[in-house]
């Protein structure tokens, strides 16, 4: 049984929302209003909605359409109409779109009540006929965050555990739990014991189990299958990769989404032209990307040799699997992730960075964080901060950082930590860090950064570019067989995309409503022309004037991993980094490289310090 519904309440009619909130006050429901278009995507996108009840009369919203739309995405969410008329024709219309209850203004309070009853009746009795899943992880956001994914694609038979020791409690107490989505680092049993004891129970040992782990490397992989796990999920994952995961495990197939990460079968040439797919993430750091794509489309540039496909997509790991499979043939990757992509499959190569410099490390603002004369190793300590990926620079210049301050910053599991990575999703950090009391910040690419700011709950304590100037960071990966196969084309995209860098730097004013396309164009991140303004213009920010790859910096960067981190491997950095269609640009535009440089910490910390003590 849902122990508490939330119901999200669309309507600008203020008597109605005072009704609604005293009608619920004696039941199990928890509502959030909206009355705007951007209060209503945050709500679906953040909560777990379960009922949506919409007064029809609202002008920002096609009633009609958002409510077919949302049924095909969640079957599950309940919705109810409020409307000023009883036309059986549209009655009609709504009950054959999902709506399951139709009520008329003014609304009776038995009448509410009744319709309220109701749909919690049609909720739980769902929630009893689903299969039974325990998630079991030791941090209460990950577990919110993982429910939250399944809950979006059809489960919601739910149940949780801390640990492995009170996961075993559980499944003593629970023998028709169906599959596990555990956690690997955790405290009393970790997520081995906890398979361990899975495959040796008689009851649970078929049971389908799925390792999540912020240990991303490809060993740790094989490892967890070794061990009898049917699948694994790397932090931060997404819809799709729980999806995927899911089905794998239980060999189920009861949705289909337009993302599905199965390969297509594309043509790979067409009008004498080789087909580029190319996979990115909605960031600053891949605008070259963006700037090309315009460019094309209106007819400023026609590639000779290449027709260009890009795909957007949400998450690091799904990214890397899908150019490993070769359903994409390329993709702007974090640098460790394609590295280590590289230590275990070396049928890639790094053929450009996709920009310098470009993230930003902030901090929480919330009171119950600060106290008074707090130095700034005493305002980290014993707190959680947010990584997009563990296999990133941003994780590499976050722990010089801490250790800088004294702090021995790292994931759960290892050892004298006071200071714990989590990695999640780039999109859901600004919500995060102002809900749960004990994060402290977090580091993350633009325009995500400047955006938490504007939105409140987190301030700039420094760029990437104060610590580590003209970093690398995302680089463009493809595939061995595509290079090889067509040299002219991949020339001619490394040129344009050259070009198209250096068209940023110089005209940054021309890129905003470019980046506000390619990045947003359905309005759903909440991105906005002046959040890429200040973005494009911060001259201690993204640069995309010299994309070269120094194999120095990437030596600097395994480095580092291996030597004070403790992940990665040591690759051969001559085989993995392809510089043939790069000094072909550079010399052709008669280039010019800028190095990188690691500066001290000292002067960085004392201004910090200082600005802390006031």
């Amino acid at each position: 049984m849902i122990e508490k519904v939330k119901m999200l309440v669309i309507t600008m009619d203020n008597q109605l929302s005072e009704q609604i909130n005293n009608c619920v006050k004696q039941k199990s429901i928890s509502v959030y209003n909206a009355s705007t278009i951007e209060e209503v995507n945050n709500y679906l996108n953040i909560q777990h909605i379960e009922v949506v009840m919409i007064d029809e009369k609202i002008s920002f919203i096609d009633v009609l359409d958002f409510i077919k739309t949302n049924k095909k995405m969640r079957p599950d969410i309940e919705f109810i109409i409020v409307s000023e008329s009883f036309d059986q024709k549209n009655i009609l219309k709504f009950m054959k779109a999902g709506v399951s209850n139709y009520l008329k203004k003014p609304v009776d309070n038995d009448e509410l009540s009744e319709a309220f009853d109701i749909t919690i009746e049609n909720i739980n009795l769902f929630s009893q006929l689903q299969l039974k899943i325990l998630i079991v992880d030791d941090t209460r956001i990950a577990i919110k965050a993982t429910t939250n994914m399944l809950n979006k694609i059809g489960y919601y038979n739910i149940l949780t555990a801390k640990d492995g020791q009170d996961a075993i409690t559980v499944l003593q107490n629970n023998s028709q739990i169906g599959l596990i989505i555990s956690d690997l680092n955790m405290p009393n049993k970790n997520g081995y014991e906890l398979l361990e004891w899975i495959r040796s129970n008689s009851v649970f040992r078929k049971t389908p189990f799925i390792m999540a782990t912020s240990q991303a490397e490809q060993k740790y992989i094989v490892k967890a299958a070794s061990a009898g796990a049917n699948h694994f999920l790397i932090k931060p994952f997404g819809l799709d990769d729980v999806k995927n995961a899911l089905e794998e495990s239980i060999k189920i197939s009861r949705f289909s989404y337009e993302n599905d990460i199965k390969p297509k079968d594309a043509p790979k040439h067409t009008d004498g032209k080789v087909n580029l797919n190319i996979g990115y993430i909605p960031i600053t750091d891949h605008l070259i990307l963006g700037v090309l794509k315009h460019w094309i489309e209106n007819g400023e540039c026609e590639p000779k040799y290449f027709n260009l496909h890009t795909r957007k997509l949400f998450h690091w790991h799904t990214l890397q699997k899908l150019v490993a499979k070769g359903t994409l043939d390329a993709g702007f990757m974090l640098a460790p992730l394609a590295m280590d992509l590289f230590s275990s499959y070396d049928g890639i190569k790094l053929l450009l960075l996709s920009h310098k410099n470009g993230s930003s490390f902030v901090k929480s603002t919330k009171s119950e964080n600060h106290t008074e004369n707090q130095s700034i190793e005493d305002f980290f300590k014993n707190k959680l901060f947010y990584l997009p990926h563990q296999l990133s620079v941003h994780h590499i210049i976050s722990h010089m950082f801490f250790k800088g301050i004294g702090l021995n910053p790292g994931y759960v599991g290892q050892e004298n930590v006071n200071l714990i990575f989590e990695s999640i999703p780039a999109i859901m950090m600004p919500a995060y860090v102002t809900s749960y009391e004990n994060v402290c910040g977090y580091m993350i690419a633009e325009p995500i950064a400047t955006k938490g700011i504007y939105d409140g709950g987190v301030e700039k304590l420094f760029l990437s570019s104060e610590l580590w100037r003209n970093h690398p960071c995302c680089i463009l990966v493809m595939r061995d067989e595509i290079i090889e196969k067509n040299n002219d084309a991949i020339y001619e995209l490394i040129d344009l995309l050259v070009q198209a860098g250096i068209f940023i730097n110089e005209k940054p004013d021309e890129c905003i409503d470019i980046a506000l396309n390619f990045f947003d164009p359905d309005k759903l991140l909440g991105l906005n022309s002046k959040i890429f303004e200040d973005v494009l213009k911060d001259p201690l920010g993204v640069k995309t004037e010299d994309l070269y790859p120094d194999i120095a910096d990437f030596d600097k960067i395994q480095r580092y991993m291996v030597d004070n981190i403790g992940i990665g491997n040591i690759i051969d950095l001559e085989k993995f980094i392809d510089t043939r269609f790069v000094d072909e640009a550079y010399n052709k535009h008669q280039l010019v490289r800028r190095f990188s440089r690691i500066n001290k910490l000292t002067s960085l910390i004392e201004n910090i310090n200082k600005e802390l003590l006031g």
